[in-house]
Formats: structure tokens, C-alpha cells, sequence
């Protein structure tokens, strides 16, 4: 408990800024949330934007006159383990990434930047 580790970082406000601004994103950024059905009429939730929560709070924001011409843009964030062997000493560090819910799944997974990382944080190693 007294060892000290080091916490990288990004600027997060910077990294949504340029994913927002970014040209990569054309024709996969969903700027409100819609309803998708199928050839049998059936609701198909295909994005984070085409979901039930993404209209609450989209109604939730609209009912507020000081936010009419705002958009709702959710953040996703995830973690995961993994460990760096080159010159580490097989440490172990928990990335943290995060995606704009507005940019399609296609677009996250098919773009460099529709997720990216945001935090290593480290996993200290145990002696016990």
C-alpha cells in the first residue's frame, strides 16, 4: 500500500472533441435517436441510438428550454485486462476505453479512432 504507480491518462473532453469533429465519422454519427423495424415490422435496436434509453434521454433534454439545440451524446466506457511483456516484466494494466454512442457500431469498429484508449490503469503485483 505504499508503493507508487503511474496513472496515464488522456485529456477525455479533448478526445470526444476530435471524434466529433472528425470527417471520419461521415455518414456514421447519429444525430438523434430513431426507430429501426425489420421487413416484418419487428423493432430492431441495431446502435445505442436506436434504443429505448437513448429517447428517454433525449426527451429528458428537450423538456428543458435552456437545452432546446442541444444533443444528446452518451459516452461509452469499458475496461478490460492485459499485459505488456516487452521491458515490463509482464505488468499487468487495465485499459480504459471510450466511444461517442452517437458513431454507428460500424464505424466503431471499423475506424481507428470510434474507440479509443482514455486510461492504463495499473494492476499492482501481489506478494501474497
Amino acid at each position: 500500500m505504499q508503493e507508487t504507480y503511474e496513472l496515464n491518462v488522456r485529456d477525455v473532453l479533448s478526445v470526444f472533441e476530435e471524434q466529433l469533429a472528425s470527417k471520419e465519422f461521415d455518414g456514421e454519427f447519429e444525430y438523434t435517436p430513431y426507430e429501426e423495424y425489420n421487413e416484418k415490422g419487428s423493432r430492431v435496436y441495431s446502435n445505442l441510438m436506436s434504443g429505448i434509453w437513448a429517447f428517454r434521454e433525449a426527451d429528458t433534454i428537450s423538456q428543458d428550454k435552456k437545452t432546446h439545440g442541444a444533443m444528446f451524446v452518451p459516452i461509452i466506457a469499458g475496461s478490460d485486462k492485459t499485459t505488456v511483456s516487452v521491458a515490463t516484466g509482464h505488468q499487468e494494466y487495465h485499459p480504459v476505453y471510450a466511444s461517442l454512442g452517437n458513431i454507428t457500431n460500424t464505424a466503431q469498429r471499423g475506424h481507428g479512432n470510434g474507440v479509443v484508449p482514455i486510461a492504463f490503469l495499473p494492476i499492482p503485483k501481489s506478494t501474497f
